[in-house]
């Protein structure tokens, strides 16, 4: 091998050391593209009740997708979507439960008028949740468009 071939791979592996090292210990731009990444594979968004309704379609066999009905247990007995779990955005609990959600998951969020779930889906989006997707309108769109509910 030549002088400049040799130097060139040489150069090479020093590039791809130094770039792993900046990658680990995040003191590099290495981070910055791999924060970036993270964020860019996220897919965070509303829906409205009859894509809600598809996606509840899709995703039906799959047990990582869990809808979450954020209202008061009053309002959820009333009436919910079916395989809904109540995740009560008013009870003193509420930040406790929610820290323990698995951000790698895929959430169906809503409450009644979309106002409160569309808070908490920015917040999913900053903690780094992978999937979310929140009805617009809440329940009340839903139930509008004759989308069923149930009281079990």
């Amino acid at each position: 091998m030549n002088g400049k071939k040799l130097g060139a791979v040489v150069a090479l592996i020093i590039g791809v050391i130094v770039g792993g090292f900046l990658l680990i210990d995040g003191s590099g731009q290495g981070d910055e593209s791999t924060l970036s990444a993270e964020v860019q594979s996220q897919i965070i968004k509303g829906v409205t009740p009859k894509q809600a309704r598809a996606l509840i379609q899709d995703y039906k066999e799959h047990e990582d997708f869990i809808i979450l009905d954020l209202r008061c247990i009053k309002e959820y007995t009333v009436g919910h979507i079916d395989k809904a779990i109540n995740l009560n955005y008013f009870a003193k609990s509420f930040p406790e439960e929610f820290n323990k959600l698995d951000r790698n998951k895929t959430y169906l969020i809503y409450c009644r008028t979309g106002k409160i779930s569309k808070a908490i889906l920015e917040e999913m989006k900053i903690r780094g949740f992978r999937e979310v997707y929140n009805i617009s309108g809440g329940i009340s769109q839903w139930e509008a468009q004759g989308l069923p509910t149930t009281k079990k």
